[in-house]
């Protein structure tokens, strides 16, 4: 789970940088075409993870996984349930 998270942020990590630096900086950010193209790096590098980490769920044949989800499922539930 946490490669599924680090490597998305670490394609957009320069992209944020420079983002948070122009807010901070008082300055105007106009780069918007990198910041699309980035974008778009962002969804298929998040897509190809997906796909990637659930092929491997299934190539291991653990037929059992959901009883994990159920159990995260009970541990996180909200705190108005």
């Amino acid at each position: 789970m946490a490669m599924a998270g680090f490597l998305p942020f670490s394609a957009i990590y320069i992209e944020l940088y420079y983002i948070f630096a122009s807010v901070w900086g008082h300055r105007i950010y106009t780069i918007y075409s990198i910041l699309f193209i980035v974008f778009i790096i962002l969804l298929i590098v998040t897509a190809f993870i997906t796909v990637a980490l659930t092929y491997f769920q299934l190539a291991a044949e653990d037929h059992e996984w959901w009883w994990r989800y159920a159990v995260c499922k009970l541990i996180h539930r909200p705190s108005f349930m």
